[in-house]
């Protein structure tokens, strides 16, 4: 009698440890899952972060040149800059009166691009031509 009553635990007892390791293995790979969506999400934050920077550091080295020497059309190619790289362009446009110049600049890092545009407006005096910003965005 005990060699009956011993297999009909054991097959018991069998099925209740395959049930635990399979919910001990799927909470370890839904554990894994969340950690690596969590470090993903995480490191495109990172990276917005820096092409945002990069590309607000193109539209001031394009600025600087453009005080320096200024150009109807300007244009820096793909620039490296810390973990990315930048490219810039400008062009010079009318509206009515006035003179505007048109920059934008896109920084990207991975797979991630941001863009940073400014406007320069040109006020015209008797003695002196002043560039001054009317908006950045």
């Amino acid at each position: 009698m005990q060699g009956d009553a011993t297999r009909k635990t054991g097959p018991a007892g069998g099925v209740t440890v395959r049930i635990i390791w399979i919910a001990a293995t799927f909470l370890l790979v839904a554990f894994v899952l969340f950690a690596l969506i969590s470090r993903l999400q995480q490191r495109q934050q990172i990276n917005h972060r820096k092409a945002i920077q990069i590309a607000e550091y193109g539209l001031q080295t394009a600025l600087q040149q453009f005080y320096k020497d200024p150009q109807p059309h300007l244009q820096i190619g793909r620039t490296a800059h810390r973990d990315g790289w930048y490219t810039v362009t400008a062009q010079r446009s009318s509206k009515g009166d006035s003179t505007l110049m048109h920059f934008k600049s896109t920084g990207r890092v991975g797979g991630i691009s941001r863009t940073k545009v400014c406007v320069l407006v040109r006020k015209v005096t008797e003695s002196d031509t002043q560039w001054t910003r009317k908006y950045i965005r």
